[in-house]
């Protein structure tokens, strides 16, 4: 009994592991444009802003135009607007500092911040919709 206990936890932990580094490095690139979403830590305590990145770069020949959309589950608030108006010469880059606050019902688990970018090439819709994913830990309650 005791070893398919272990044997369970220990394919749970590897699938976790798995289902969490399937998003790393949080980005997705087509047509020579990548967009990211960088610098999530990997835990983020509940009681403090989390902050991150999101960057566009367009490595392609053709200028880039569309609009930038961030979101996370109704666990938090994010500030700020979105859909953002973006557009991006060849070889530019745009970015913008993103702030999210956790809600009071926000448990100990894992979160995903989505962003996404959708443009035209060649009379193609073309969407790019990184992941990134990071553990929320509660402090812990006064005793």
């Amino acid at each position: 009994m005791q070893y398919s206990f272990r044997f369970t936890a220990a394919i749970a932990a590897v699938m976790v592991t798995g289902a969490v580094r399937a998003f790393d490095p949080p980005s997705d690139t087509q047509e020579g444009v990548c967009l990211s979403i960088d610098a999530v830590p990997k835990e983020a305590v509940t009681g403090k802003p989390l902050t991150f990145t999101v960057r566009l770069k367009n490595n392609g020949g053709q200028a880039v135009t569309g609009a930038v959309e961030v979101w996370m589950n109704d666990d938090w608030q994010m500030a700020g607007s979105s859909p953002m108006a973006v557009s991006a010469d060849p070889g530019g880059t745009w970015q913008t500092s993103c702030s999210a606050t956790a809600r009071e019902r926000v448990l100990d688990a894992l979160y995903p911040v989505h962003a996404r970018f959708v443009f035209e090439r060649n009379g193609k819709r073309i969407g790019l919709h990184p992941v990134a994913v990071f553990k929320a830990v509660r402090p812990a309650a006064p005793a």
